[in-house]
């Protein structure tokens, strides 16, 4: 299905300066942005022990769920709402084969998600690959098994770094992308938090 604006929405704390009624077009909620966001369409995971834990959740909502098939290795996984995909978790290259989704975390892969859906403009929120200001993991509260976060500066400076891949495969089939709010991601233009609206027009 084609849409002409899908916005990716993560963790970072940059979604806390967000209007987070306005964010347009389809959502891809990525782990628990689908818990806190006001509205989503589609959530998306490849981590094991959010799948695990945040179960019973999706059963719950019954939204289009795209989780890693090894997340789901000791989970019941035949619901209309659950579609488990393959993901080469080592390559940040984009796959436009149905039921694969690459990427080393569950941004890049909800973002392959979106370069398979061939919209107009992705708009990438609380894709931070930092810290907040002060040390702020997420824009939401933090998970009860990972309060402070699991992820260093070291693996956030890498994986800002692998979305270079995917600008080169956006821009070669015409997807427009710009990142929203404050990210160490440099492949992409950047737009102020208070300024998407008008980007997403």
């Amino acid at each position: 299905m084609r849409s002409d604006i899908i916005s990716v929405v993560g963790g970072g704390w940059s979604v806390s300066q967000v209007d987070r009624e306005r964010i347009p077009g389809r959502i891809i909620a990525i782990n628990d942005s689908a818990i806190h966001l006001p509205r989503f369409d589609i959530v998306v995971s490849m981590d094991r022990l959010w799948t695990e834990y945040r179960y019973d959740d999706l059963h719950r909502m019954q939204k289009p769920a795209h989780i890693r098939r090894s997340a789901l290795q000791k989970l019941p996984h035949k619901w209309p709402w659950l579609r488990s995909f393959e993901c080469d978790h080592t390559s940040a290259e984009f796959s436009d084969q149905p039921g694969v989704l690459n990427g080393t975390n569950s941004g890049l892969c909800a973002f392959n998600l979106a370069y398979q859906m061939r919209p107009e403009k992705v708009l990438l929120f609380g894709l931070d690959m930092k810290r907040g200001a002060n040390g702020e993991v997420y824009w939401y509260p933090p998970y009860p098994w990972s309060e402070k976060g699991a992820t260093k500066n070291g693996k956030y400076a890498e994986w800002s770094k692998q979305f270079a891949q995917a600008a080169r495969q956006c821009a070669a089939v015409g997807i427009d992308v710009a990142v929203v709010g404050d990210s160490a991601i440099e492949c992409f233009r950047k737009v102020p938090s208070s300024d998407f609206a008008r980007i997403a027009a």
